[in-house]
């Protein structure tokens, strides 16, 4: 085993401040997707900043459907989700920046087989909150860090009239519904940071390695590749002060569910054979 030593710890950084939603905002190219996700794993068509100027009059439906997710393969997850994603999903990590966790969803871009044609996620799935934060998002100032909500202003789900709950109320305030939306977006946020300061330290310490996987369909044999799994024998061969440092800080369980969920590729395979 390599020698004991005190994790380093990580630097303070000044914290941005709490987001907001603004009574004009104005679509800006210096404020981004904090989650710096590939255009191919995102849900949104037309992002735009929440704003009562623009969208004082339009309304969300509840429950929320998720036919957006309809062609979405793969899923981010954050670390608190691994364990709940990990009896369903198999989950495997980044291999480009910024190398986070993500639930397979199907096999091939374009598909999920965990949501039905009138956009109805598995009932016995667990929904990844990437999704469940729809069609609500932040985004974060290039250079200042200030935060704003977003929308997507494509969602099904959104009416320009008030046929459903309200996203600002008669005196202009945001509705119950916008400040929900606003929280959990902080919150996911917030656990997304967290999750990479694990995937910075898995990769500092050699942990992550690179997979190729073949899936026999009835379709033919499929190829999966460009990711990254935990090397167990690299995960054992660290110190012990560092793996106790893991297990404080809840990284190593999630290791050991994303290790597990690595059984389910035949699950793949067998809705793949039923769709």
């Amino acid at each position: 085993r390599a020698a004991a030593k005190s994790p380093a710890p990580e630097p303070e950084l000044p914290s941005p401040p709490p987001p907001s939603v603004a009574a004009d905002a104005p679509p800006s190219s210096e404020f981004v997707d904090p989650l710096g996700l590939p255009s191919f794993l995102s849900s949104y068509r037309h992002p735009a900043p929440v704003a009562r100027s623009r969208h004082a009059a339009w309304s969300l439906r509840e429950p929320r459907r998720f036919d957006f997710a309809q062609t979405v393969h793969a899923v981010l997850l954050t670390l608190p989700e691994i364990r709940h994603a990990a009896s369903h999903y198999p989950i495997v990590f980044m291999s480009t920046p910024p190398h986070a966790p993500l639930a397979l969803l199907g096999i091939q871009p374009g598909e999920n087989f965990f949501v039905d044609a009138a956009g109805q996620w598995d009932p016995e799935a667990y929904i990844p909150a990437y999704f469940r934060r729809y069609p609500f998002m932040l985004e974060s100032h290039v250079v200042s860090g200030e935060s704003r909500l977003c929308l997507d202003e494509a969602s099904e789900d959104l009416s320009q009239g008030p046929e459903h709950a309200p996203l600002f109320l008669d005196n202009g305030d945001p509705a119950p519904t916008v400040q929900a939306a606003l929280e959990f977006c902080r919150g996911f946020h917030a656990m997304h940071l967290n999750t990479l300061e694990m995937t910075r330290a898995l990769l500092a310490n050699g942990v992550l390695t690179g997979c190729a996987i073949e899936l026999k369909c009835h379709q033919g044999i499929f190829r999966l590749s460009d990711f990254l799994i935990v090397n167990e024998q690299a995960l054992e061969g660290l110190s012990p002060l560092l793996l106790d440092h893991w297990r404080r800080m809840g990284w190593l369980a999630a290791l050991y569910w994303h290790i597990l969920s690595l059984n389910l590729w035949k699950r793949l395979v067998t809705l793949k054979n039923r769709a």
